[in-house]
């Protein structure tokens, strides 16, 4: 039996050239990491104290005892301070640090000492950061790389990443990396994956990972708003009707106004128009048509409603129906379509889906 990509070792690395620079440091987060550990807490007091340590003999066993829950507690009963831990791990070869990523442990370790030497560590890691990313253990360092990524940071994360970001969306591992990006890169930064997303639109929109991330991608898109939108008009017939997708279409629907590019959300529900008595009876649709009923305005709206309650026999079946019944409740609050309903009452005494209707309607 052969294990699958994202949970593969890895093996035959070869060691990467460190370009240090005075150990430089690209994260501006130390104190809230500090904050955030009781443990880092108990070893602050240490950062400003031998900060020349040498490594010598300690390397290896350093490295043996970040595979181990007791490093922590190795590192303190030898007065070593988390940063001259980070130096010396940082020292190692890449091979040795992909094996602290990849292991269960060990990638914790490696979470706690990447703000200490954060650029370091990207330069060991820079040219396996997409297979870390989809890996069921060093998915969690790229995580922590990228919430806490300068700007020098960053762009290593964005070399490495650019053109795997649909790949990174399928990866049941990877998918967080991207969220993470979303999650705290500027929107310039984050355009890279902004872009890829528009350009997967419909496969990412309908992935059960990738709804989520493309919404992400849409509140954080600015200029390139316009381009979801374009695309959710052309696609909107199967979006809606799709049990992911539809999320994303009730997003640009619900956001269309966020940047301010004047669009005309009537443009989204036109093309809604003719199905809409089919959607209403069907459980992903039926939501978004509630949601059209709600942003339509003028003669879209009418049209919407027209044609919704126009037919007597389509009309009953949508007011008896489990889902369709809200989207008629949603007519009526938008105080529309009454005089019709009240044509087909009779026809609705007694069904448990019509009876908030029939309360409207008195």
């Amino acid at each position: 039996m052969t294990n699958s990509p994202e949970d593969s070792p890895f093996i035959d690395f070869k060691p990467h050239d460190l370009l240090r620079e005075s150990q430089i440091s690209d994260n501006n987060l130390l104190s809230s990491t500090i904050a955030a550990s009781p443990q880092i807490q108990r070893n602050q007091l240490l950062l400003s104290q031998d900060l020349d340590f040498q490594p010598n003999d300690n390397s290896n066993e350093l490295f043996q005892q970040s595979l181990t829950q007791n490093f922590e507690s190795y590192i303190n009963n030898n007065g070593i301070s988390l940063l001259q831990a980070s130096n010396i791990i940082s020292n190692l070869s890449t091979q040795q640090l992909l094996q602290i990523a990849t292991h269960p442990i060990g990638n914790f370790t490696l979470q706690i000492l990447l703000p200490f030497n954060t650029f370091a560590f990207v330069q060991l890691l820079e040219s396996h950061i997409y297979q870390l990313s989809i890996h069921s253990h060093g998915t969690r360092v790229i995580q922590k790389l990228i919430e806490i990524a300068g700007v020098d940071t960053r762009k290593f994360i964005i070399f490495e990443l650019q053109g795997k970001v649909k790949e990174l969306i399928f990866s049941q591992n990877g998918n967080h990396c991207v969220g993470k990006i979303f999650d705290c890169f500027e929107s310039n930064d984050a355009k890279f994956a902004i872009q890829e997303c528009i350009e997967g639109f419909l496969s990412i929109s309908r992935h059960c990972f990738g709804c989520c991330l493309m919404q992400k991608a849409i509140q954080l898109s600015n200029q390139l708003f316009v381009e979801f939108y374009q695309l959710a008009v052309q696609n909107a017939v199967v979006m809606v009707q799709d049990e992911f997708a539809n999320f994303v279409y009730q997003c640009i629907l619900e956001n269309q106004n966020i940047f301010n590019h004047n669009l005309d959300v009537n443009q989204l529900i036109f093309p809604l128009i003719a199905h809409s008595r089919a959607f209403c009876m069907k459980k992903a649709s039926s939501h978004v048509v509630e949601k059209i009923v709600v942003h339509a305005s003028g003669q879209c709206l009418e049209q919407l409603v027209e044609f919704l309650t126009d037919n007597q026999e389509d009309l009953v079946k949508i007011c008896s129906d489990k889902f369709g019944n809200y989207v008629i409740q949603k007519v009526l609050q938008k105080g529309m379509g009454k005089e019709k309903i009240r044509l087909v009452k009779n026809q609705l005494v007694g069904n448990q889906y019509a009876r908030f209707i029939l309360m409207q309607i008195e």
